[in-house]
């Protein structure tokens, strides 16, 4: 199973509770154990520009913070799905490791 932070995004079932992603990684990751494995997380965002869907050609790079540091101390794998796909990378794994540095002190 993996929890897409776009396509939830997209179609959270219209009810107000479950627009928190962060209540719902909870719940998801609740489920998991070490028999089931890591849990994967797809990260995208919607393109500002484009029809409905449509992934942004960058990681937003606000929201994968917030994520990640509210869920630093949880087990998981995040899948980058951007079309300039190395810079976001890239970029990410700079962001994340600078941010795990400082949430350890």
């Amino acid at each position: 199973v993996v929890f897409d932070v776009l396509h939830h995004q997209l179609n959270h079932g219209g009810k107000e509770k479950d627009k928190d992603i962060k209540l719902i990684l909870e719940k998801c990751f609740s489920t998991w154990s070490k028999d089931t494995g890591v849990p994967k997380i797809h990260f995208s965002t919607q393109r500002p520009d484009a029809r409905y869907g449509v992934h942004a050609d960058a990681v937003d790079i606000n929201l994968l913070m917030e994520i990640y540091c509210e869920f630093i101390n949880y087990d998981f794998d995040i899948m980058l799905e951007t079309k300039d796909k190395e810079i976001s990378v890239l970029r990410a794994m700079k962001v994340l490791e600078d941010a795990k540095k400082f949430m350890e002190k």
